[in-house]
């Protein structure tokens, strides 16, 4: 489903699919006899340059809003079955609809084109190139790849009744990746590169960004780069997939799938099990924090994405800066332990540089992190009050804790933080709206150090 929450720029020069240059460069018109030619023309290049016959060509119709709430709803809630923390589907389908331009339901085998929210989503972003005709065409393609491995493999059923959240997470991953990876390449073909990089590269935009509320543009952010993840980082997993195997191996993933979103960040280490046999344990430290907090908090298991780590550091703006030491992260594991719905959440990341050097780069900007959010959220809805930082360290670790009161409305929390590094790893914790004094927080740190050594030991 290409839920485009957040947009693309689609600044298109190229020819689309019957059609003349000048022709398109107006908006296209959404009508039924209109989508139906661009339709069939988009269907036969899909077969052509796709290599892929339908055994039932999906229905492509004009839809509303509603109707794709409703088609929404219905696979949330399969979805969502065993997540009672989950939100309800009928409100994720109501809050995503109105942005969703593209989907296809695997039910009724049919792919719904949203004009209301191009239009809206054009207008929004002061995008007319959204409703050009070869952006729909595009956006067509990657709905076909979806009809194409939900008839080939039954995708769309994999993320029905799963009892591990990490589990939907690497399905969405797969599900949107690999349309992306299929999708490039027939629109390479068919002279839509253009547009299709271009959207690409915007899925992870953020409309209506505004220096008057940086909390509320990192709220956004994080929102949308959670999303951006399944496309960008989906897609690249899959490109790394068929440097190590082929296109046999890449067909295979959708038969049997990671069971590890450490697998998704490292394709390395899904093609080859040996590869994370000999690379230290993170889930077993990981783990071990975790059994500090029994019942009622809840843990939760995840390797953090590129796109998140890009995304968190964009505050910054500065990617000749940021870009070259994110890019260093080889490997990395985290858990969130939450008490509620997120009323109180402590988390704890590791990460693997490859080196020291990169790890210390790792720390330095962390903390131009911090003081630029201290400066930028002076105020707005929700602001930082106070900010103390401390150096801290152990018998093999160094790094910086940092203590700030965060006033959210009328209301008061403390956020507690510390990053540092043990040679190439680098290791974060934060308790958020659970207040800990200093020593405690070293004390934690220590134990978490103690065992990363410990597997390092093992895994040698």
């Amino acid at each position: 489903m290409v839920k485009f929450i957040c947009v693309f720029i689609l600044i298109s020069q190229s020819v689309a699919l019957g059609q003349e240059p000048k022709e398109d460069e107006v908006p296209f018109e959404i009508t039924k006899k209109n989508l139906k030619i661009l339709a069939g023309e988009v269907l036969t290049a899909f077969e052509r340059h796709g290599g892929y016959k339908f055994k039932k060509a999906p229905t492509i119709k004009v839809s509303s809003s509603n109707e794709i709430a409703t088609v929404l709803a219905s696979e949330f809630k399969l979805q969502f079955q065993n997540f009672p923390d989950a939100p309800s589907a009928k409100k994720q389908s109501e809050l995503f609809a109105p942005a969703v331009m593209g989907k296809y339901g695997y039910k009724n085998h049919v792919i719904f084109v949203n004009e209301s929210a191009i239009t809206q989503m054009s207008i929004l972003m002061d995008l007319p190139e959204l409703r050009r005709r070869d952006t729909l065409a595009a956006i067509l393609i990657h709905e076909l790849c979806h009809a194409m491995d939900h008839e080939k493999f039954g995708v769309m059923t994999k993320m029905h009744g799963l009892k591990d959240p990490e589990l939907l997470i690497i399905w969405t991953h797969l599900i949107e990746g690999h349309a992306q990876f299929v999708a490039r390449s027939i629109c390479e073909k068919n002279g839509l590169k253009v547009p299709f990089e271009l959207f690409t590269k915007s899925i992870g935009a953020v409309p209506g960004e505004t220096k008057d509320d940086v909390a509320k543009s990192i709220l956004i952010r994080t929102m949308v780069d959670q999303l951006a993840a399944q496309y960008y980082d989906g897609e690249r997993f899959f490109h790394e997939i068929r440097k190590l195997g082929g296109d046999k191996a890449v067909e295979k993933v959708l038969v049997r799938p990671p069971m590890s979103t450490m697998e998704l960040a490292v394709p390395a280490w899904y093609f080859d099990p040996t590869l994370r046999a000999k690379a230290p344990d993170f889930d077993k430290v990981t783990s071990a924090f975790a059994k500090k907090f029994s019942a009622p908090w809840k843990e939760k298991k995840l390797s953090l994405s590129a796109q998140h780590f890009k995304g968190v550091f964009a505050v910054l703006q500065d990617p000749p800066r940021t870009d070259p030491i994110l890019s260093k992260v080889k490997a990395n594991r985290g858990v969130a332990i939450v008490l509620g719905r997120g009323d109180k959440v402590i988390t704890l990341v590791l990460m693997d540089f490859g080196n020291a050097a990169s790890a210390r780069d790792y720390l330095s900007l962390t903390q131009a992190l911090l003081l630029k959010k201290d400066d930028l959220m002076k105020e707005g809805q929700v602001r930082i009050t106070r900010s103390v930082y401390h150096k801290i360290s152990g018998e093999h670790w160094r790094g910086k804790l940092s203590a700030k009161k965060i006033a959210v409305q009328k209301n008061e929390l403390d956020v507690t933080s510390a990053t540092i590094m043990c040679g190439q790893y680098a290791i974060e914790m934060m308790y958020s709206n659970e207040p800990i004094e200093k020593k405690d927080m070293v004390a934690n740190l220590n134990s978490v150090v103690e065992d990363l050594i410990a597997s390092l030991t093992k895994s040698k």
